[in-house]
C-alpha cells in the first residue's frame, strides 16, 4: 500500500489535525529521555504493562521500532486556554487515543499488523492495570507503549513533518506513531 492510501484511510477521521508518514530510518532515540518515565510524573512506572520497566529497556524498545519500515504520525490539537484545564486535557488525550484505536482497527482492515506508540499509557482496562493485581494483561501482543517509553524525540518527528509540536499556551497536540511494514 502506498503513503497516498494509507493517508487517505486516515483523512476524514473528524478530530485529525495532522498525518504524515516517515520511514522508521528518520526516527531519532534519546535514551535520556527514559528519565520522564522513571521520574513517574504518570505515576504509571512500574504499574503498567505498556510503561517502563514492563514495556523493555531503551534498547530493546528502539530495535522493536525498528523493526518496521514506516511510520504513519497523527495529530490532534485541542484548545485549552492557558493549559490549565486538567478535565479538558484529560479528555482530550482519551479522544486522540480512541482514535487511535479506530485507526489501528483500519490499519488491520487493509491488511496491516501495525505496532503503536500513543499519547500516554494504556488505560484500556476500566479497573486498572492488571498488572498491579499481578494479573496478566488481556490484551497480549497488543500493548501500546508511549513515545516515551520509546525515548522518541517527537520533536524532531514533527519537524521531520512539518507539524506543530509545541503549545502555544492555548492548544496542547496528542501524537500517535503506527509502525507499518515489518
Amino acid at each position: 500500500m502506498t503513503d497516498s492510501e494509507i493517508l487517505a484511510l486516515v483523512e476524514n477521521e473528524p478530530i485529525l489535525a495532522a498525518a504524515g508518514i516517515l520511514p522508521t530510518s528518520a526516527l531519532v532515540f534519546e535514551p535520556a529521555y527514559r528519565k520522564y518515565c522513571e521520574d513517574n510524573v504518570c505515576g504509571q512506572y512500574g504499574a503498567n504493562y505498556s510503561c517502563p520497566p514492563a514495556c523493555g529497556t531503551p534498547e530493546q524498545m528502539k530495535r522493536r521500532a525498528l523493526r518496521y519500515r514506516r511510520v504513519l504520525v497523527v495529530q490532534s490539537t485541542w484548545e485549552v486556554p492557558g493549559l490549565k484545564d486538567l478535565e479538558k486535557l484529560v479528555r482530550g488525550k482519551r479522544l486522540h487515543n480512541d482514535l487511535s484505536y479506530r485507526i489501528l482497527d483500519q490499519l488491520e482492515r487493509a491488511g496491516f499488523a501495525p505496532d503503536a506508540m500513543l499519547a500516554g499509557h494504556c488505560d484500556r482496562c476500566p479497573e486498572g492495570c492488571r498488572m498491579v493485581q499481578e494479573k496478566p494483561c488481556p490484551r497480549q501482543g497488543k500493548i501500546y507503549s508511549c513515545a516515551s517509553a520509546y525515548c522518541l524525540d517527537v520533536a524532531k518527528v514533527c519537524e521531520h513533518l512539518g507539524m506543530t509540536y509545541l503549545s502555544d499556551g492555548d492548544h496542547v497536540s496528542f501524537f500517535s506513531m503506527f509502525l507499518l511494514d515489518q
